[in-house]
This record gives structure tokens, C-alpha cells and sequence, in this order.
């Protein structure tokens, strides 16, 4: 690991629902001043990272040529992938039960020793994973390829569109969403994938739900749709920037994207926060309102915690 240059960048953050900040100003560390806060903190490596998660204090950033990086006790290491190939996400179950995906149907499991090969019964390019609360881990990418892994092995399953899968989220081994290329908006209920309508011209990027009848779904130029158990609807956005990824957690929901987007759903009006990068934000993992990371372009990890901005840089 390149050792690294510490720069801080300090300003407190009001926290309605999500953080909102910016970042700029003197290199010295202000004053701390009392009140709720948060803070994005930004590392920077060098390959695009393209999928993030973590549990408690570890974390786990996956990219390009097999990249792995794992956040522990405060610093980020990386770790032996086994694979040249890019990697496009990444998920847990648990600390010591993580999976990624990517190019050529690479499947990876972390034991808690070390990340070791599945076979997943395909070779197409994964883009999305997610893992239902029945243990039961759920792939998707390139041409509408889908796996699932259960009981220790993946089988692949048709879902009936050929537009290449971006985002899924998972409610239950049989309850599963996925969204992708030309508005494709699909859903399994342990019979078979669905279509739903509501994203035709669009192309979606990521989609996320607090419960199975509260969806919602960006993308390019900004689109963000949501669903009620009812129709999609688009909602205002407020910018024109590709919007990658979207994720919640108690009660926060947040979008990534381009030029360091950062938006926060806050008393139904999607609100931006000042960007502190001007790289592509490509994935988003939150814990709460108060932490949370999100990875991109160039290497770029932001990491939200209580208080502050600060930023580490290569």
C-alpha cells in the first residue's frame, strides 16, 4: 500500500435525514462545535472501484482488474483477489460471508480467510448483486443474464429480457427486483420474472426499497422513478447527472453519480449535497444517517461519519 499524504477539510453538517456538506477552506483543523453532524471522509488508490459494502467497522470496495480493498481500524488494505478480471459488486451476509461479481461471471466468497472462486454457472459480464434476508445471495448483468446461489451452489435462471441488468435488491429468495438498460424494470415471484412497466426511456442504473412496496429506481441524465405497490412515477431530481447507484438505511435514502453527485431524499424532495470530488461515484453503502461509503472513479472512496469532512489522499 503507497503510503499516504493526510489533508483535513473540516465543515459541520446539519443532518435532517441524510448528510448534506461540503468541502474546502484552510488545511487546519477547525474548531469542533457541538450538535448533530456527519462526515464524509475521502480516500483515493488508484483503480476504479465499482462496488462497495460493509458491517460495523469493516468494509469491502471492489473494482477494476480484480481490485479488493478492505477498510479495517481505520485504514484501507488491499487484498488477494485471485482474478485479473473487474469486479462490479459486492455484498455480506455477515463479516466473514462476503461475495463479489463481475466480468466473465466471476463469483468470489470471502470465508474470513480469504476470497476463493465459486463456480456460477456462467460467463456473463455480473453487474449487481444483492442478498435476501433468507441467506439466498442474487446476481444479474449483461444481456439479462441471473443466478442465484442457495444451498452453497449458483444455478443460473432465465428472466425473459435480453437489456443488461444493472441494479437488483432483494426483499426474500422469492421476492427480487431488478432494473437495467432501456428501462427494464423486472420482478421474480418465486414463479417466474415479471415486466413492469414505468422506465421505458430510460436507462436505469440502481434500485433499492425499504420494504417490498416502496421502490425506487435512478439513472442516467438524473431519472430517479419510484413505486408505491403501484405505478412508477418519475420524481424531480433536480440535475441532469448520470445517477449510478441508490441505497437507504434507517430512514436515509442516498443516490451517487457523476461529478461527485450526492443526493438525499429528505421529507420527499430529493436535496444535493455540496460534491467534496469531482470523480464518478459508482456504488453507496449506508448503515444509518451517520455512516455509510460510497466508492468511484480514479479509486475514490468517501467515507461518511459523525462530525466532519476530512480527506486522505495518496
Amino acid at each position: 500500500m503507497n503510503p499516504r499524504r493526510a489533508v483535513t477539510l473540516a465543515i459541520p453538517v446539519l443532518l435532517p435525514l441524510l448528510a448534506s456538506a461540503s468541502c474546502g477552506g484552510d488545511p487546519a483543523a477547525p474548531e469542533r462545535e457541538a450538535g448533530p453532524a456527519a462526515v464524509w471522509r475521502i480516500e483515493t488508490t488508484v483503480r476504479a472501484l465499482r462496488g462497495v459494502w460493509g458491517a460495523g467497522d469493516d468494509g469491502w470496495a471492489v473494482g477494476d482488474g480484480g481490485t479488493i480493498l478492505r477498510r479495517g481500524e481505520g485504514a484501507w488494505i488491499s487484498v488477494e483477489s485471485g482474478t485479473s478480471r473487474d469486479l462490479n459488486a459486492v455484498i455480506g451476509t455477515a463479516p466473514d460471508t462476503v461475495f463479489a461479481v463481475g466480468d466473465g461471471g466471476v463469483v468470489l466468497r470471502w470465508d474470513g480467510l480469504s476470497w476463493i472462486a465459486e463456480q456460477s454457472g456462467t460467463e456473463a459480464n455480473l453487474y449487481a448483486v444483492a442478498a435476501s434476508p433468507d441467506g439466498v445471495i442474487h446476481a444479474a448483468g449483461v444481456g439479462g443474464a441471473y443466478i442465484r446461489r442457495s444451498a452453497g451452489s449458483w444455478s443460473p435462471a432465465a428472466t425473459g429480457v435480453e437489456n443488461d441488468l444493472r441494479g437488483l435488491r432483494a426483499f426474500s429468495a422469492y421476492d427480487v427486483v431488478a432494473v437495467g438498460d432501456g428501462g427494464t424494470i423486472i420482478r421474480y415471484d418465486g414463479g417466474g420474472w415479471i415486466e413492469m412497466p414505468g422506465g421505458e426511456g430510460r436507462s436505469l442504473r440502481g434500485v433499492w426499497g425499504a420494504a417490498p412496496d416502496d421502490l425506487v429506481a435512478v439513472g442516467l441524465y438524473g431519472e430517479i422513478i419510484r413505486s408505491g405497490g403501484g405505478p412508477w412515477t418519475p420524481q424531480d431530481s433536480g440535475t441532469l447527472e448520470h445517477l449510478m447507484a441508490v441505497t437507504g438505511s434507517g430512514g436515509s435514502v442516498m443516490a451517487v453519480g457523476d461529478h461527485g453527485t450526492v443526493l438525499s431524499l429528505e421529507d420527499g424532495s430529493w436535496t444535493p449535497a455540496p460534491p467534496v470530488t469531482s470523480q464518478i461515484l459508482y456504488a453507496i453503502w449506508l448503515a444509518g444517517p451517520e455512516e455509510g461509503l460510497a466508492v468511484g472513479h480514479q479509486g475514490e472512496i468517501l467515507s461518511l461519519e459523525a462530525l466532519w469532512w476530512s480527506r486522505v489522499s495518496n
